[in-house]
C-alpha cells in the first residue's frame, strides 16, 4: 500500500533484529539454518524471550535450509509469540570447478534449476510465521562477484581475476531477481524483497541524470527500478554502516522510489562518535 506495509490488512510497523542462532564456540559462517533444528531449542527459547522482552515483532533470517531436520518447532515457537520470519534464499557465483561457473543466474537452465530450488524450499519451510522472502544478499557489492566492474579501482572493483559474473549488466540481473520474487509472491502470498549493499554505483552509469541527490544506496535503487523489472520487488531492503547517522538516506530514497525502504542492517564501527576515537 505505497510506502506503508500491511500485515493481515492492518497497518504493520516493523521492529526486529537479524538472528543468526550460533552456540558458543561454533561459526555460523553464512547461513545458520542449521541451529534452527529442534536440537537447539533451549537456545531458541532464551533468545525468543529476550525478544519478547524488546517488543520485537520481526526476525531475519540469512537463510532457510534445504532440509527441514526438525526447525518446524522452531517457527512454532516464533508464530506462539507473534513474531514474524523473513525467510531468505542465498545464492553464491559458482566456482571455477563447478560445470555452470560461466552460466549467469538469467539463462535459462540455470534459472529453472535455481527456481525448483526455491520452490522446493518454499514447500518446505511454509509456515504462517513466515511474513517475507529475500532473493539474496547484496548482489550490488562486488565482494560477492555478481556485479562490479575491473576498469574500476579501489573497493568497488571486481577483485575475482575472471571478473564479476555480471559485470554492469544490471538489468540482466535484477531482472532474474524479479523473476525468483514472482515466485515468492504469486505462489507462495509472502512479499518479496532484495537487500542491497551501500556501495556506490558502477562509474559507467555515473553521468545518468539522477533524482537522487547522491546517496549511494538510494540510487542504487533508482538505478536498478530505471534499467530493470522490479514488479515483482515488493520493497528494497539495504545494510548500511556509516557511523552515527544516515546521513541523506531517507530523503534520496523517497526520490528514488516509491517502495517501502526496509534497513536491514545498520551499524557503526571501532570508531566511538561520542568520545572521537577509537574503542
Amino acid at each position: 500500500d505505497g510506502r506503508l506495509l500491511r500485515l493481515d490488512g492492518r497497518p504493520f510497523l516493523m521492529r526486529g533484529v537479524t538472528y543468526a542462532p550460533t552456540p558458543p564456540g561454533d561459526d555460523p559462517g553464512w547461513v545458520s539454518a542449521d541451529y534452527l533444528s529442534s536440537a537447539y531449542t533451549s537456545m531458541h527459547v532464551r533468545d525468543l524471550s529476550l525478544m519478547e522482552q524488546m517488543g520485537l515483532n520481526t526476525i531475519r533470517l540469512y537463510g532457510a535450509g534445504a532440509v527441514e531436520a526438525g526447525q518446524a518447532g522452531f517457527y512454532d515457537m516464533v508464530a506462539n509469540r507473534s513474531i514474524g520470519v523473513i525467510g531468505a534464499s542465498d545464492y553464491s557465483v559458482p566456482a571455477d570447478s563447478d560445470n555452470r561457473s560461466c552460466a549467469r543466474l538469467s539463462e535459462m537452465g540455470v534459472f529453472a534449476d535455481e527456481a525448483a530450488q526455491l520452490r522446493a524450499r518454499l514447500r518446505l519451510h511454509n509456515h504462517s510465521s513466515l511474513i517475507m522472502w529475500t532473493v539474496g544478499n547484496e548482489f550490488n557489492g562486488a565482494w560477492n562477484n555478481w556485479l562490479g566492474s575491473q576498469d574500476e579501482s579501489g573497493p568497488d572493483a571486481c577483485p575475482s581475476d575472471a571478473g564479476c559474473l555480471f559485470g554492469d549488466l544490471v538489468a540482466e540481473l535484477f531482472n532474474a531477481v524479479n523473476a525468483l520474487c514472482g515466485i515468492v509472491k504469486n505462489e507462495f502470498g509472502l512479499l518479496c524483497t532484495h537487500v542491497l549493499a551501500d556501495v556506490p554505483v558502477p562509474a559507467r552509469f555515473a553521468n545518468e541524470t539522477w533524482a537522487t541527490a547522491g546517496d549511494d544506496a538510494a540510487r542504487w535503487v533508482e538505478l536498478i527500478e530505471r534499467h530493470a523489472n522490479t514488479s515483482n520487488i515488493d520493497l528494497w531492503g539495504v545494510n548500511t554502516y556509516r557511523g552515527g547517522t544516515f546521513g541523506s538516506l531517507f530523503t534520496d530514497y523517497a526520490r528514488a522510489s516509491s517502495k517501502p525502504l526496509l534497513v536491514l542492517e545498520y551499524g557503526v564501527d571501532a570508531y566511538d562518535m561520542a568520545r572521537r576515537g577509537e574503542n
